[in-house]
C-alpha cells in the first residue's frame, strides 16, 4: 500500500446522476437500495484506474496479472461489522472522496469490517464539505485501516523474506489494515517472495560472472581501480534500474520495492555468504543510487 493522490474534481456522473441518489438516500437511511452503476461506472472506475495505476488500493496487485478490480467503500455504506446497531454510511456511498480500487480478495476480505478508536459518526452530517474523508468529523472517528488518499503510509510496513508483511514497529493501524485485508493471504505472501528471490537470484548471477571477469583482468595484470568500477557498473547498473523502476507508482508492489531500498544492506546485503560479495553490491548500490533523485510520490 502506497499514498496515491486523488483530485478533489468527481467524474460527471457522481456530480449529476448520483446526486438525485445521494437525496434519496438521505431520505430512506438504511433501507435505501445502492445503486452500483452509479458508484461502479465506467468512467468512475476509470478515474480510479488512472489514479492507482491499474494496481488495487490495499494490495497493490495490478490488473495485468488478471485481477478484475473493483470499486470499492472505503467507509461500509451498510451493516457495518463492528456495530450491528449502526445503518453504515449510506450517506457515503456515492461520495468520490469515500470510492477507492480493490481487488477481490481485498474487498471480499474487508468486507464491512471498519473498526475506529474514536467516536463513530452514526449518521449524515448537516454540512455536505465533512463527507469528505478529511473531514474532521472523520478523522475524529480515528480509522484503524489505513486509506492510502489520506495517511501517511511512509515507514509503516515492513517485509520479510519470505513474502510476508507486517506493521512497522508494532504500528496498530498497520497490523490492523493487514489484518482486515488479509495481506497475508498465501497467493500474495508467495507472489511478493518471487519477486524477491528473482532479485537476489540476479545478484546471485552477477556474483558469479564478476569474479570470473575480475579474475581474468587480475591475470591479466590490468586489474585497476577504473577497470573495477567499469565492471561493476556494467554488471550492477542495470539491476539497480530496475530496482529503480519497481518503487515507482506504477509497479506493482512497489511498497515492497521502497522497503528493500529503503533496508538494502539488512534485507538484501545479508543473503550473501561472502564477506567481500557483500561489500561489492553495497558499494555498487551506493555508487549507482548516489547521484539519483528517487521519486517516490
Amino acid at each position: 500500500m502506497i499514498r496515491v493522490i486523488k483530485k478533489s474534481t468527481p467524474p460527471e456522473i457522481l456530480q449529476t446522476k448520483a446526486e438525485k441518489l445521494r437525496i434519496k438516500a438521505l431520505k430512506e437511511c438504511k433501507k435505501h437500495k445502492f445503486y452500483s452503476r452509479y458508484y461502479g461506472h465506467p468512467s468512475v472506475k476509470k478515474k480510479l484506474l488512472e489514479i492507482y495505476c491499474n494496481k488495487c488500493a490495499y494490495c497493490e496487485s495490478s490488473i495485468s496479472e488478471g485481477a478484475p478490480l473493483q470499486v470499492e467503500h472505503y467507509r461500509p455504506k451498510k451493516n457495518l461489522m463492528e456495530d450491528m446497531n449502526h445503518p453504515g454510511y449510506y450517506w457515503l456511498a456515492y461520495e468520490w472522496t469515500n470510492l477507492l480500487l480493490s481487488c477481490p480478495s481485498c474487498n471480499r476480505s474487508k468486507s464491512n469490517s471498519f473498526p475506529i478508536m474514536g467516536e463513530r459518526v452514526k449518521s449524515p452530517q448537516n454540512d455536505h464539505k465533512e463527507w469528505n474523508i478529511n473531514s474532521e468529523s472523520f478523522i475524529s472517528e480515528k480509522p484503524l485501516l489505513f486509506n492510502p488518499e489520506f495517511d501517511n503510509l511512509e515507514k509503516q510496513f515492513k517485509f520479510y523474506i519470505d513474502g510476508s508483511i507486517a506493521g512497522e514497529e508494532k504500528n496498530r493501524r498497520s497490523e490492523e489494515t493487514i489484518r482486515i485485508c488479509i495481506l497475508n493471504r498465501e497467493n500474495l505472501r508467495a507472489a511478493r517472495k518471487e519477486e524477491i528471490e528473482t532479485f537476489i537470484s540476479e545478484l546471485l548471477d552477477i556474483e558469479h560472472k564478476i569474479y570470473v571477469i575480475l579474475n581474468y583482468l587480475r591475470n591479466k595484470n590490468d586489474l585497476t581501480r577504473d577497470n573495477f568500477q567499469i565492471v561493476i557498473e556494467l554488471e550492477f547498473n542495470p539491476l539497480f534500474q530496475k530496482l529503480m523502476k519497481a518503487m515507482q507508482k506504477e509497479h506493482k508492489y512497489s511498497c515492497l520495492w521502497r522497503y528493500i531500498f529503503n533496508n538494502f544492506k539488512g534485507f538484501i546485503i545479508k543473503q550473501f555468504s561472502k564477506k567481500e560479495y557483500q561489500d561489492m553490491v553495497y558499494y555498487a548500490f551506493n555508487r549507482y543510487f548516489s547521484n539519483k533523485k528517487i521519486d517516490m510520490e
